[in-house]
């Protein structure tokens, strides 16, 4: 048993438990109340669970899925982003699964995308993308390098990625909705305290007492 350990730090083998990395990586995603904090809690657990020292998670906006948060990839420098459009994002959304990346026989995916996307992924050095899948919409997407033991990503390890995939995906969302619902109530109490003040300003144009005439008596209303 400690030949096989020595070993298996040696040459990077995999010997973990998927349920206690998934249990213990859902405790650290409760905690965690901002996406790069959380981004990098899911990075490092990869990284130290499957010995993986480039990874790459590229989050959804306006210009496209843009390189957020990284291991062993630089964040100088121009953004790495991949179009909304690109094929490697498309293929994504269709199947909704784990894409493997291999350059000698490269799938249809890769084969249909732009020079410029290819050298995106070729910058990453990535052989594995995965969805971070919301309910309705795709979050992100985390691209893999090598393992540090140069072996393939096996089935276990596939199950175990789009397992946290997806907890991640949720919580992202989840986090967005959160912030989404927070701005609606800050612009609802400053629409109305703007009323408040516009209601202050407006009775400030009437009378703030009657006048006593003798032999007068006066009333108003508004």
């Amino acid at each position: 048993q400690k030949v096989d350990e020595l070993a298996d730090k040696r040459f990077f083998r995999e010997t973990y438990d998927s349920e206690r990395v998934v249990k213990e990586l859902s405790n650290e995603v409760r905690r965690v109340t901002e996406s790069e904090p959380l981004l990098l809690t899911v990075s490092r657990c990869i990284a130290e669970t499957l010995h993986v020292n480039q990874i790459g998670i590229f989050l959804h906006g306006r210009a496209g899925f843009t390189l957020n948060q990284a291991i062993g990839i630089s964040l100088e420098g121009a953004a790495l982003t991949l179009a909304a459009n690109s094929s490697t994002i498309r293929n994504l959304t269709t199947t909704n699964s784990p894409a493997q990346l291999y350059r000698e026989e490269p799938d249809a995916w890769y084969l249909m995308a732009a020079q410029s996307e290819r050298r995106i992924l070729d910058e990453l050095g990535a052989e594995l993308f995965l969805p971070l899948s919301g309910r309705n919409r795709l979050m992100g997407v985390m691209a893999l390098g090598p393992k540090q033991s140069e072996a393939a990503y096996s089935k276990s390890d596939l199950h175990l990625l789009q397992t946290l995939a997806n907890q991640t995906g949720m919580a992202l969302e989840l986090r967005e909705l959160a912030h989404s619902l927070a701005n609606e109530a800050a612009l609802r109490e400053r629409a109305s305290r703007e009323m408040e003040i516009a209601r202050e300003v407006q009775e400030r144009f009437f009378p703030q007492e009657m006048p006593s005439l003798d032999g007068v008596s006066i009333a108003g209303a508004c």
